[in-house]
Formats: structure tokens, C-alpha cells, sequence
């Protein structure tokens, strides 16, 4: 006796359902950080850097550093690309953590990594990016910072201008792990 298609189908489809809900979830990705990005190591000078902006102004790490007094900043940097979705889903979160430490002295700056103002500039415009973008289109500052495609890729700067922190995956936790480790640099 035959059984018809159909009925294999019902059969395939509860086989799978019931292998679906046997399968142990995955748990939550946590944040990775690193002690190195190619040449550059947590606790060395972060290497200068300047590029244009979305807007057109030349921007430096020099200037991103620069307080209201004789102090300097903490500057958040953050490699990302259009086409990176991991580098979309954290942005919110990074902005988030700038935005409400600025008072502490945290600056941000997001560095579009090879690609072309003309890609990136519709990109920040939809996604309502608050932060200043640097172009980096030749990826010479990311070459400097130890940069590749490996994506989004996100460096804390101390006051000293000594890399403190860099993220070389950013997890379901990330907008806690940057302000940890944010936190730790402003005190």
C-alpha cells in the first residue's frame, strides 16, 4: 500500500517542527573584546588619524580628544559599513551610550569603512546617525587601527589617548559592555 505525498509532507514537516523544539536554544551572543587589533594593542597610544565627514569638514582623533578644558576627551571609535547588519543593529546602542555620557567627557565618531560618501551619507540620513562619520574609502585609517573587514569594529580612546577597550564583537550586551567599559576611563 502507498502512502499519498501529502502525507509525507505532514510527516516531514512535524519531524522537523519536532527536531526544531528538541534542539537546545542558542544562548544570547555576548561582547568579545580583544588585547589586539593587527598592530595596535590595548594600553598603546591609538595612532592619529583625521578624514572628511559627511558634512565635509576635516575631523581628527587630535580634535576628537580636545575638552572644553585643559583636559581631553574619551572618543568612542567605531569601524561599520553599509552592508554590515551587525554594524546597524549596535549603532543604536552606541549612540545611546555616547549621547548620555557626553556630560563625562565621550565623544563618538563612526569611520565608514571603504566605501564612498555618495553610499554612506543616504545611509546615515535613513538611520538617523547622530554622530560625526568619517569616510574612509582607501581604508588608511583603518589600516592604521588595525582594521579589516571583520565588522563592526569599535575602539575605546582614554583621556591619556591610550586604546582601552576594542570590541571585536559586539553581542547582545554590547551597549552594557560599552558603557562598562566607557565608565571605566571617565572616573
Amino acid at each position: 500500500m502507498r502512502t499519498p505525498s501529502h502525507v509525507w509532507s505532514i510527516l516531514a514537516a512535524l519531524l522537523l517542527a519536532a527536531v526544531a523544539l528538541a534542539a537546545p536554544t542558542v544562548a544570547a551572543e555576548k561582547s568579545r573584546t580583544v588585547a589586539a587589533s593587527g598592530p595596535l594593542k590595548v594600553g598603546e597610544p591609538c595612532p592619529s588619524f583625521a578624514g572628511w565627514t559627511l558634512t565635509g569638514q576635516m575631523l581628527s582623533l587630535n580634535e576628537l580628544r580636545k575638552a572644553q578644558d585643559d583636559s581631553h576627551d574619551v572618543v568612542v571609535i567605531s569601524f561599520f559599513a553599509t552592508w554590515c547588519k551587525p554594524c546597524l543593529q549596535r549603532m543604536p546602542s552606541l549612540m545611546k551610550v555616547v549621547d548620555a555620557m557626553k556630560g563625562k567627557g565621550v565623544k563618538g565618531v563612526l569611520i565608514a569603512y571603504a566605501e564612498a560618501a555618495e553610499v554612506v551619507k543616504p545611509f546615515a540620513a535613513e538611520n538617523k546617525i547622530a554622530l560625526p562619520v568619517i569616510v574612509d574609502p582607501f581604508t588608511k585609517i583603518a589600516g592604521r587601527l588595525g582594521v579589516d573587514k571583520s565588522l563592526p569594529r569599535t575602539f575605546v580612546v582614554d583621556r591619556q589617548g591610550n586604546v582601552a577597550t576594542i570590541f571585536e564583537g559586539e553581542g547582545d550586551d554590547y551597549e552594557q559592555a560599552l558603557t562598562d567599559a566607557v565608565t571605566a576611563v571617565t572616573k
